[in-house]
């Protein structure tokens, strides 16, 4: 997770080695992910990943993140694809 302004947050670089795919790490990791930017205050996590990357994307789709235009340019030069999450809070 990478803090990019006051409660916004990147979820970058999430990857699983093949070798290791298809045990529900990436899910883990991602939950972990949502977790940590809800505890320290998040309203959003975005991400920024390739179309070709189906399974990833439907991955992030699970978790909760939605397509959404990507009003920003990329810093990355194969993503075409973004994606937001509003982060929910509890209520206390």
């Amino acid at each position: 997770m990478l803090r990019v302004s006051v409660g916004r947050y990147e979820l970058a670089k999430m990857a699983v080695a093949p070798s290791h795919r298809g045990r529900g790490i990436g899910e883990q990791l991602g939950s972990a992910a949502v977790s940590f930017a809800r505890d320290v205050g998040a309203d959003t996590v975005f991400l920024q990943t390739n179309s070709r990357l189906a399974g990833a994307i439907r991955l992030y789709e699970r978790l909760g993140f939605r397509h959404r235009p990507d009003l920003h340019p990329s810093e990355y030069a194969r993503a075409d694809v973004y994606m937001e999450l509003p982060i929910k809070r509890h209520r206390s």
